[in-house]
């Protein structure tokens, strides 16, 4: 967890390679290629599992098996959630979640959205196709503003989806000749920074799945100085970056008008650090929030598409109005 861009928990199996447009999970359309998933490190359990006696390698298998099959089918709506409660036992990647006591890098100025989702379509030119569906969900369905399509390009910026487990942004700015500072600090900033969904109060932004203490210390205490686009709305996701000098902004900063329930939120994130522990049991709550960015946004999205499609729509257009 230590490298600034380490490869990826996530990165797609070597068969996507070659693979054709299938839809594979006709009740996630929206997932995309992480739908398909690496079988589990055999060599990170035995290294890292807290539990005693080990099984062998051969159990380990069946049991990662049997996790893919039930993460699959609590996604579908055949298993419940919690279903996987005995295998993630098994597997060793159930332990409470652990915090990154890191601080976070300071951005020598905020980057808007329009940056972020050119450097990802420089590095990957279907963005514009796979980003909505990935971070907006079934609220891609349909016209959107421009404001959100540079949205979901800027959040898979960040995402592990160039071959062998690379970020947009950061391939572009480890390439020669190297960009200018003004504009890989920030990028290296909002990299470290791990996505959270906020609700507004009188008191602030106030965070509704758990934060590392020391994050929660410096977001909590002061209003963001900057926040992109304009806040609107009573929900907010992105990710918060400190600036230089105090204070600190939200990249790729989504609106919406309600909260989802955070027992939804937080079920949903459990079942992904599970997923992605199976790679790396010294996985922490801040990686997996800066790993799978996508799937909070897609999350809250897919709630509001059911509960307050209409209003969502209407504040993102009025949000896009000049």
């Amino acid at each position: 967890m230590t490298n600034r861009w380490r490869k990826s928990l996530l990165h797609p199996a070597a068969h996507l390679r070659g693979a054709t447009p299938d839809l594979l999970a006709p009740r996630d359309p929206w997932a995309g290629d992480e739908i398909e998933m690496q079988p589990g490190s055999y060599d990170n359990y035995v290294r890292f599992s807290t539990d005693r006696p080990l099984i062998d390698k051969a159990e380990h298998d069946a049991a990662d098996a049997d996790f893919q099959r039930l993460y699959r089918q609590i996604l579908d709506g055949d298993s419940p959630w919690g279903a996987e409660a005995a295998v993630v036992s098994t597997l060793g990647v159930g332990a409470p979640i652990r915090h990154d006591r890191r601080p976070l890098n300071e951005a020598s100025a905020p980057i808007s959205d329009q940056v972020l989702a050119e450097m990802s379509e420089d590095q990957v030119p279907d963005i514009g196709v796979l980003a909505p569906d990935r971070v907006l969900g079934p609220m891609a369905e349909g016209a959107l503003p421009r404001s959100m399509l540079r949205l979901a390009g800027a959040v898979m910026g960040f995402a592990p989806i160039i071959r062998g487990g690379v970020m947009p942004v950061a391939r572009v700015i480890y390439q020669k000749p190297r960009p200018p500072t003004s504009l890989s600090s920030p990028v290296r900033s909002i990299a470290r920074a791990p996505v959270m969904i906020w609700q507004k109060s009188d008191a602030g932004l106030q965070p509704l799945l758990p934060l590392s203490p020391r994050l929660r210390s410096l977001f909590c205490s002061a209003r963001p100085r900057v926040c992109i686009p304009p806040v609107e709305g009573a929900v907010l996701i992105g990710r918060g970056t400190p600036i230089e000098g105090g204070g600190w902004w939200l990249a790729a900063c989504l609106t919406l008008p309600h909260p989802p329930p955070t027992d939804i939120l937080q079920r949903r994130m459990m079942l992904e650090l599970h997923r992605l522990r199976r790679h790396d049991r010294r996985l922490t709550w801040e990686d997996l929030l800066r790993e799978r960015a996508e799937v909070v946004y897609r999350t809250a999205c897919e709630w509001s598409w059911l509960h307050h499609e209409a209003e969502t729509r209407a504040l993102w257009a009025a949000a896009a109005q000049p």
